[in-house]
Parts: C-alpha cells; sequence; structure tokens
C-alpha cells in the first residue's frame, strides 16, 4: 500500500485517533495543523487553565516536547504547518486549505471526521475534502465515544434508546460508511503509553475515573469513513 498522511488539527489528535495507522507498517506522515506558539503575556484561555497552565506560550512549548515523545514510540515524527489553534485566535486561522495543498504530495489522506464540532477539526476536515482527492475520515477521540460505541462494532445487543449512529450523522459528511478497526492488546497497550506521553492534555481527556481514553471497551477501536464507492 502507498503512503499516507495523517491531517492531525492539533499535537494529539493522530496518537488518540490512528493508533492503528501509526503503528502499521505504511509510510506515514504526520501533518499536525494548529501548531504556533501564541504571543507571550496574553490572557490565559478556559482550556488552558483547566489543563492547569499559567503560561499558554509555555504550555504550547510543552506540548510540542510531547508530540515528539508519543510520536516516537511509533517511530514516527510530524510536520507542523504553524497555524494558531482556536483557543489562541480571534477570527480566521489563515489560507489551511492552501498550506495542504502545498504540503501534501500524492498520499492517501486521512483527515478528522470533525466528531463533536471542535473548530479546528471541523477546519481541517472541510479543507481536506476541497482538495479533491480521495480522503477518509478519521472518527475524533474521544469525542467519538461520548456515548460510547455503537452495538455493531462492540457485537453488544442494541440498545433501542441509545444511537451512535445518529450522533455521528450530525457531523460526518453524507456519502461515507463508517469502518471499525480493533486494536489488538499489545497495540491498545501501546497506545495508552503513548497517550499519556502527552502528559498536559491526557488527565483532562481521561476525566479521572471515567477513563474516556484508557476504559478497555472504549480503548478497543478506532474508527475510519470511506466514501461509497472508493473504498
Amino acid at each position: 500500500m502507498g503512503a499516507l498522511a495523517i491531517l492531525s488539527p492539533h499535537l494529539d489528535d493522530a496518537v488518540f485517533s490512528c493508533w492503528h495507522l501509526l503503528a502499521s507498517s505504511r509510510d506515514v506522515r504526520v501533518v499536525n495543523v494548529c501548531t504556533a506558539v501564541p504571543p507571550p503575556g496574553g490572557p490565559i484561555p478556559p482550556w488552558d487553565r483547566m489543563t492547569g497552565a499559567t503560561d499558554s506560550a509555555a504550555r504550547m512549548r510543552e506540548r510540542l516536547e510531547e508530540d515528539e515523545r508519543a510520536l516516537a514510540l511509533a517511530e514516527r515524527r510530524a510536520e507542523h504547518l504553524g497555524f494558531l489553534d482556536s483557543q489562541y485566535r480571534d477570527g480566521s486561522p489563515g489560507d489551511v486549505l492552501g498550506a495542504l495543498r502545498d504540503r501534501l504530495s500524492d498520499e492517501e489522506v486521512f483527515a478528522p471526521a470533525g466528531i463533536g464540532g471542535h473548530s479546528d477539526h471541523e477546519l481541517v476536515r472541510d479543507a481536506a475534502l476541497e482538495l479533491g482527492r480521495k480522503v477518509s475520515l478519521f472518527g475524533d477521540l474521544p469525542y467519538s465515544t461520548q456515548w460510547g460505541w455503537p452495538a455493531w462494532m462492540t457485537g453488544e445487543e442494541p440498545d433501542p434508546l441509545r444511537d451512535v449512529d445518529a450522533y455521528w450523522a450530525q457531523f460526518v459528511p453524507e456519502g461515507y460508511e463508517p469502518h471499525p478497526v480493533e486494536l489488538g492488546e499489545e497495540e491498545q497497550q501501546a497506545k495508552v503509553e503513548a497517550m499519556r506521553a502527552y502528559a498536559t492534555q491526557f488527565s483532562i481527556f481521561e476525566a479521572g475515573a471515567l477513563q474516556r481514553l484508557t476504559d478497555p471497551q472504549l480503548l478497543r477501536f478506532e474508527v475510519v469513513w470511506t466514501r461509497r464507492g472508493l473504498e
């Protein structure tokens, strides 16, 4: 199989959502989009405060180092596009589509599905879909499992009062269908180690005892959408 590029809105999304690709034998490029260090001395936005940051510029530099360590566990490195995270900017981030066109070659592209509606994830998804090429979409974790995995993925009895597909359908473009990927035990263990490398982000995403990242039933799967007829 040919080379692929994972478009990661933030410095942890490729590891959280696409470990099956990072751990594969394929030629994988990680392209991180929102990687710019904000100007020093600015106000600390809510997300940074929630993760215990007292200086957003210093925190972003920490996150860049975390990303390098996490990806090294899969023997990967990332390229950075240098756009500001939405929490640090006011208005448009700039020409993300143009930057992707300049950076990508003929790789197969994997972009976030935008599950959960985070503006940076939707920005990267929409730019990828405008590239005019085959694009697969990955399920943004932990947002994709806000209501758990659908029963058809886990083999559980369907719950008529819990329709995860209806939640996903709010974000995934029409014409795409999901394909579950099941991680083996060694892959799961390696993924947890890599996720924990994002020390500044792990605790808040894990949500303590709720284990939004490492609960065995959630950790077991990832999901990718492909356009019908183009698998």
